[in-house]
């Protein structure tokens, strides 16, 4: 793992969300950083930080990440809260401000950075947890406590293949689960139906001579 640059990434993350006014706790940060190794395999077909991430529990984890995070010069995990339903939340504090470190950094390690910050900084966690879960490709080909496989992620550079059946890379129960999700959020599907009108026998005959026309 390249630790100087996962303690950079971690305060440029944290700095940034304490400016914006943006919460970011421990699995927020860690999905960040997943989304980052993500965008940057895309393109460069190796992850950022070397981080040798798996699947645990529900998502993609590291632990030997979160502590290198957690020791980046200028950032002090706060006191975890707990709440009723036994979940956790850990945030942090800047103590110091510092030029910008995002400056040493070469483009393309920029680019990855910035772009999911900000699309995904100010998303809020269930939206964020949602895409890493269900539309990242290295978790939609994972084992549970198995490390992750970023080599599915498809690589932009290369021809575009054949469409495929999504529906078989999805696991049955994983698809159902997820339409399950999505049919709650959106409040359930509704089928239009037609809504009749009436129509004079003058109406009738210039709809009927305006088609003919057409």
């Amino acid at each position: 793992m390249n630790v100087p640059l996962v303690q950079e990434i971690a305060y440029y993350l944290l700095s940034h969300a304490s400016r914006d006014r943006v919460g970011v706790g421990t699995t927020k940060l860690v999905k960040l950083f997943y989304l980052i190794d993500h965008e940057y395999y895309r393109w460069h077909r190796q992850t950022l930080t070397g981080a040798p991430w798996q699947f645990y529990h529900y998502g993609p984890y590291c632990e030997e990440l979160v502590q290198v995070a957690q020791s980046a010069d200028g950032i002090e995990p706060e006191p975890a809260l707990e709440f009723s339903d036994g979940k956790f939340y850990q945030g942090y504090r800047v103590t110091k401000w510092d030029g910008d470190a995002a400056g040493r950094w070469s483009v393309p390690v920029r680019a990855a950075v910035d772009s999911v910050y900000r699309r995904w900084g100010p998303a809020t966690l269930p939206v964020l947890l949602d895409h890493v879960y269900f539309e990242t490709q290295p978790m939609l080909h994972a084992t549970r406590f198995r490390p992750l496989d970023f080599s599915v992620i498809p690589d932009p550079k290369q021809p575009v293949e054949a469409a495929r059946d999504f529906g078989k890379a999805i696991p049955k129960e994983k698809g159902e689960a997820l339409r399950r999700r999505l049919l709650a959020r959106q409040g359930g599907y509704r089928a239009t139906r037609p809504i009749p009108v009436n129509l004079d026998a003058a109406s009738e005959s210039a709809l009927l001579t305006m088609g003919e026309h057409e």
